[in-house]
């Protein structure tokens, strides 16, 4: 059984840490500094495999990173080093030529492909097609859940007429127009407003004015943080 899996690079940055044991943080911390020191200072034609306290550890260097792995006294450390080099596939087939950038800003994604093929330190699937479909089928379904947040372009046609007239659009409408007063807009203004719904509930409670857009619901006017891009004026 593996007990826990790091990666660092050569420069000692830890890059991902999966345990399987019951640790106190202090004393993971300390297992983690220990062993990077003792990996980093192996000489590249050494052996990949080392005793190490109560434990065998196997690592493998790729490019600018260590993938080691802790496993205990009775494990084969030749199937280990081949559970690193499926999970690097893994790595590359998701990421294409994946490299350490890739890891350090999609973390999550390294540790769910890691736990799509590891449980509890025991392989749980040797295939890749298989841990690469249970992958995309949970992108598809983060992609579902995060589409009401993701960036909307909607299309708001505003009639000419008297702007003016102490109502609240009047004002707002000013404040889009170059910040001056505008009394009245004797033609149609087409205006495309892109806005992203993750700004919508500050706007909505920062006690602005609110246009009424034909089919896109309400928006709160706010030029600091609305973008709006005009089509056609005339």
């Amino acid at each position: 059984m593996m007990r826990f899996m790091l990666l660092f690079s050569r420069q000692g940055k830890l890059r991902l840490q999966k345990w399987y044991l019951a640790m106190s943080d202090k004393e993971r911390k300390k297992m983690v500094r220990e062993l990077m020191q003792v990996v980093l200072a192996r000489k590249p034609k050494m052996c990949s495999f080392l005793e190490w306290r109560d434990l065998k550890v196997v690592y493998k260097r790729y490019a600018s990173l260590y993938f080691c792995c802790a496993i205990e006294g009775q494990d084969n450390e030749l199937i280990t080093l081949e559970l690193i080099h499926r999970y690097v596939e893994l790595l590359d087939k998701y990421f294409g030529s994946v490299c350490e950038l890739d890891i350090i800003f999609n973390f999550e994604k390294a540790y769910f492909i890691l736990d799509e093929f590891l449980m509890g330190g025991d392989v749980q699937d040797t295939s890749k097609k298989s841990v690469l479909k249970a992958i995309e089928q949970a992108d598809l379904l983060q992609e579902e859940d995060e589409s009401p947040e993701s960036a909307v372009m909607s299309k708001a046609h505003w009639e000419g007429g008297d702007w003016g007239g102490g109502g609240g659009r009047g004002r707002c409408l000013s404040s889009l127009v170059g910040g001056k007063a505008r009394t009245k807009l004797p033609h149609t203004v087409s205006v495309q407003l892109l806005y992203s719904f993750v700004l919508y509930p500050v706007l909505l409670h920062s006690h602005l004015p609110i246009i009424p857009l034909k089919g896109s619901g309400s928006l709160a006017c706010n030029t600091m943080n609305t973008l709006l891009v005009f089509n056609h004026l005339i």
